[in-house]
């Protein structure tokens, strides 16, 4: 599954299509609505890839705040914080083998047969570069609809 992001009124070609997978998505949305004021903050809704439309201005704004987040350096101390925090984090029991690092009588393929996993949260990547990208794809969207 993926959020598919299309420019409402693409000024140039970056601004006609945006694609992260859910994994990819996800972090970026939180992110934004974390630094971005917007009127249309809706958390749920930029969650769901159900053509939410963000307005001109808004993709504007968010184009505008995430270019000064990079500059500064903000977003990669974002970035190295989440790692570490990420990296700090315990495995946990293994839903698919309850913990018990076999399934059927063979080693489970989800953990290896360690029993444990990474943290599902781990999943989620994010990083300095998938900013730029979105924030390029806002600059030149005209507003956009995530789908």
């Amino acid at each position: 599954m993926g959020f598919d992001v299309y420019g409402n009124a693409p000024k140039a070609d970056v601004g006609e299509y945006f694609r992260n997978n859910v994994w990819w998505w996800h972090p970026l949305a939180d992110y934004v609505l974390a630094h971005v004021q917007l009127p249309e903050n809706d958390g749920f809704e930029w969650n769901m890839n159900n053509g939410y439309e963000v307005s001109a201005a808004s993709a504007d704004r968010i184009a505008e705040r995430l270019c000064e987040l990079v500059a500064s350096g903000d977003t990669a101390k974002y970035v190295a914080a989440r790692d570490a925090e990420l990296a700090s984090l315990g495995d946990t029991p293994c839903v698919f083998c309850n913990g018990k690092g076999t399934s059927q009588g063979d080693a489970c393929l989800n953990c290896g047969g360690k029993g444990e996993t990474r943290p599902w949260i781990t999943n989620y990547p994010f990083t300095v570069e998938n900013v730029e990208e979105f924030a390029a794809f806002c600059r030149e969207s005209g507003g956009f609809t995530i789908s």
